[in-house]
């Protein structure tokens, strides 16, 4: 018996996507998810681009096998780094993780972000 396909895909570098997975599953109780975590490269922030490309493209490779109807990026770094790549090649949705700083730069006033090399 394999995997049965058609859920919404999510992606992280590791562990730290089981919070956002977990917050959709309230929402969607019935729905089919999948998580890759990849938590043997873990962690992403200061590898170079083409390392995360790498890794990301991968993961998207396997995920695409399961037909999802869409995916989520919940890792910030694979975000920035690749998520406008992965929406040019994969026909289903792909939601990244974007960074709430900018809905806080539009309010105005001091923001501080901490963030990797890669972000």
């Amino acid at each position: 018996m394999g995997i049965p396909s058609g859920g919404v895909a999510f992606f992280d570098s590791g562990i730290g996507g089981l919070t956002v997975l977990a917050e959709c599953k309230k929402f969607l109780p019935d729905r089919l998810f999948y998580y890759y975590g990849d938590n043997e490269n873990a962690p992403y922030g200061n590898r170079k681009k083409e390392t995360i490309e790498k890794y990301v493209l991968t993961a998207f490779e396997r995920l695409r096998e399961l037909a999802p109807q869409a995916a989520v990026v919940a890792c910030n770094t694979a975000t920035a780094v690749c998520v406008e790549k992965l929406r040019k090649i994969y026909s289903f949705p792909i939601v990244g993780a974007e960074p709430a700083v900018f809905a806080a730069a539009k309010r105005g006033g001091e923001i501080y972000v901490l963030a990797t090399k890669a972000t």
